[in-house]
């Protein structure tokens, strides 16, 4: 299957403060997502994301 960026949104509210570092590490993880998943040849359900410090915020938009 072709997945594009939007497949690995999630339709949780993202609440980082404005200005915050943490929408450019989110968007730069689910840019490259798509074309992982079909050099790999897996399915977006092989992605696991593990929180670390401040990530908890990232896990559920993913």
């Amino acid at each position: 299957m072709k997945y594009t960026a939007q497949d690995f949104k999630s339709n949780q509210e993202v609440r980082w403060c404005p200005g915050c570092g943490d929408h450019s590490v989110l968007a730069s993880l689910q840019r490259p997502l798509p074309q992982v998943a079909e050099d790999l040849g897996y399915s977006m359900e092989r992605f696991v994301f593990v929180p670390v410090s401040a990530a908890p915020r990232v896990c559920p938009t993913i």
